[in-house]
């Protein structure tokens, strides 16, 4: 979903998504009044998270585990850029904590949460 590559700086990733609004969710979320799904957003924190954990840990895989908090705070509508960017806020026994924040090209941060994201070993046989 991310439209521009990964940029993974330390404990630091980031990416941007461009939204057309020639995407599906605009014709059926709010016809009318398209409006870019929450769920869609919370994907593209993910997405990052995840290029970092494994970037991180030499790993093929991560997980997402879970998300201790999110908050929606502006509406994101076709022709918003979003620049998506997590930061590592603390490394635990079996993975990491995240910051995540979407901000669009207003400079309003519109989504901001804290993820958990597990690295998977690889094992080979």
């Amino acid at each position: 979903m991310i439209n521009d590559s990964i940029t993974i700086n330390g404990k630091i990733g980031s990416g941007l998504r461009f939204i057309s609004g020639t995407e599906p969710f605009a014709m059926g979320h709010y016809p009318g009044n398209a409006l870019f799904p929450g769920v869609l957003s919370i994907e593209l924190i993910i997405e990052v998270c995840e290029q970092l954990v494994r970037q991180l840990n030499g790993q093929i895989k991560s997980w997402a585990t879970h998300i201790e908090s999110i908050r929606f705070l502006e509406a994101v509508r076709p022709g918003d850029v979003l620049h998506i960017e997590v930061e590592i806020n603390e490394s635990r026994k079996n993975g990491y904590m995240l910051n995540g924040t979407i901000i669009n090209n207003r400079d309003l941060v519109v989504v901001k949460g804290l993820f958990g994201m597990s690295p998977e070993e690889v094992k080979t046989l």
